[in-house]
């Protein structure tokens, strides 16, 4: 579906509910890079194709993360972007649970907003610590 949209004026965007994938999930938003303002991410669960085997333990977790890492460092690149709210993210079955820089503890909500925030949207990603339950 990705490639059969072109979103040229989208300033604000809810997704929720959504199973999808970095590559198409990053195809869907590139075109509404430049005018994307808020950007509300509710309950979405992250995919591949990567299959562990059983003695690989701890990778589901690590790749959890590191997706979640990946999804937040292309979202860094939007110039525009002044809201962003992530909440019940999980990976293959496994909750994402994430830390913002003044929380005590993992959550499964987290936001940044420009109008309330003392540093930038890219210091707050860089901030923002991951975990998986």
């Amino acid at each position: 579906m990705a490639h059969h949209f072109r979103f040229t004026r989208l300033s604000v965007l809810s997704l929720s509910y959504v199973l999808t994938t970095i590559p198409l999930f990053t195809r869907f938003l590139d075109t509404a890079r430049p005018t994307l303002r808020e950007l509300n991410l509710g309950s979405v669960c992250w995919t591949s194709d990567r299959q562990f085997e059983k003695t690989e333990r701890d990778a589901p977790a690590q790749e959890a993360v590191r997706v979640a890492r990946l999804v937040y460092t292309y979202l860094r690149d939007f110039p525009g972007l002044r809201r962003l709210r992530a909440r019940n993210w999980t990976y293959q079955g496994r909750e994402v649970r994430m830390r913002e820089i003044n929380s005590p503890d993992h959550r499964n909500v987290v936001l940044f907003d420009e109008w309330w925030a003392a540093i930038s949207l890219g210091e707050w990603i860089d901030h923002l610590q991951f975990a998986v339950k």
